[in-house]
């Protein structure tokens, strides 16, 4: 215990008074500061960081609006100009980051851009033309209306049927066209990815036609400042990806067909439907909190499948059951020493 009855002796660093015009200091404080490694420019030049995948990645994540915002300054965009920028952006985005995670085998830039543009334009168009005709052929006209009926059940029928078995067909038949040559060579998951890359360009390009609609409801007060915002968003960023996942498990399917050829249709088929029954469910219900049960759960299913890959491929390497096989089970082999039954 200190017996100085004036207290401590004060610290001489926190009693030090300096002179903020003291240039020498200032001058010696700055030269003790390594500043060729504090501000990192040549480091950044020297290690090459603008290889790396995910400096690339957020830098075109990060940087990409603000091109559209120098591009369009002097020239204002239209509406379904923007609207289709950022759907390609928020799609490149997405792509990217499935490739990440599934990490598919390469199939080459060909067959990706060649899936994106031709679900962008003719997968789009044959929908168009198909929804078209189905509104005046008897019978199926009727399926179609069914869609817009007050019946929940009239409603998931048609959602199913007219919507998403038409929508899934039309985005599945370009990746069954593009991965027709890689056949049983590569794993599923990675015919999946291509699905999601047909998905994603029918979900930006479906945005552009929604966009006009939704800001016309908006020029109309049908839809305020708020849900207008909102919705863009659900269009441009979130529906895309949920088309991508839809068309990622049917082509995930198609994969699996591939292993094992004899029961080819019945798998693809087994895709497909289930895939339509779940978009079907989701637009029944997407005005309410069931439409976020069922996009979550498809987003569960894909991700089931491509973590359990392994489970999927064994299923449908079974050999299938053919009557010779019952057959030769049937008969009991026969040795050396004895002689075959008689035969009637």
């Amino acid at each position: 215990m200190s017996t100085d009855p004036h207290g401590p002796e004060p610290d001489p660093l926190l009693e030090e008074r300096r002179d903020p015009l003291d240039l020498e200091r200032w001058k010696s404080e700055i030269a003790s500061v390594g500043w060729r490694h504090l501000i990192p420019f040549r480091f950044f030049f020297d290690d090459k960081s603008w290889t790396l995948v995910w400096v690339q990645f957020i830098a075109f994540a990060f940087g990409f609006p603000f091109l559209l915002i120098c591009y369009y300054r002097n020239d204002a965009s239209s509406l379904a100009e923007a609207a289709w920028a950022l759907g390609i952006y928020f799609s490149i985005i997405w792509a990217v980051v499935l490739h990440r995670c599934i990490r598919p085998e390469p199939v080459g830039t060909g067959r990706i851009l060649g899936t994106w543009f031709t679900t962008s334009m003719l997968g789009v168009l044959a929908v168009f033309i198909v929804s078209l005709i189905g509104r005046f052929v008897p019978g199926i006209r009727d399926v179609f209306d069914a869609s817009e009926s007050a019946s929940v059940f009239g409603r998931l029928l048609g959602m199913t049927v007219a919507v998403g078995l038409v929508e899934e067909t039309a985005k599945l038949l370009p990746v069954l066209w593009f991965a027709r040559s890689l056949g049983a060579t590569v794993r599923p998951t990675t015919i999946a990815y291509l699905g999601v890359i047909s998905g994603l360009a029918f979900g930006a390009t479906e945005a552009i036609l929604y966009s006009i609609s939704y800001a016309a409801g908006h020029a109309s007060a049908q839809i305020g400042y708020g849900d207008y915002l909102l919705v863009q968003i659900l269009r441009l960023v979130s529906l895309p990806f949920l088309h991508g996942i839809w068309t990622g498990i049917s082509a995930y399917f198609a994969g699996l067909a591939a292993i094992n050829p004899s029961a080819r249709r019945v798998v693809i088929l087994a895709g497909l439907l289930s895939v339509s029954l779940l978009h079907g469910l989701y637009n029944t219900f997407a005005d309410g909190w069931l439409g976020f049960v069922f996009a979550m759960l498809s987003l569960g299913i894909f991700v089931g499948y491509v973590r359990g890959e392994a489970a999927s491929v064994a299923a449908v390497s079974i050999k299938p059951y053919r009557s010779s096989d019952a057959i030769e089970l049937a008969e009991p082999p026969v040795s050396d020493n004895e002689s075959p039954p008689p035969t009637l």
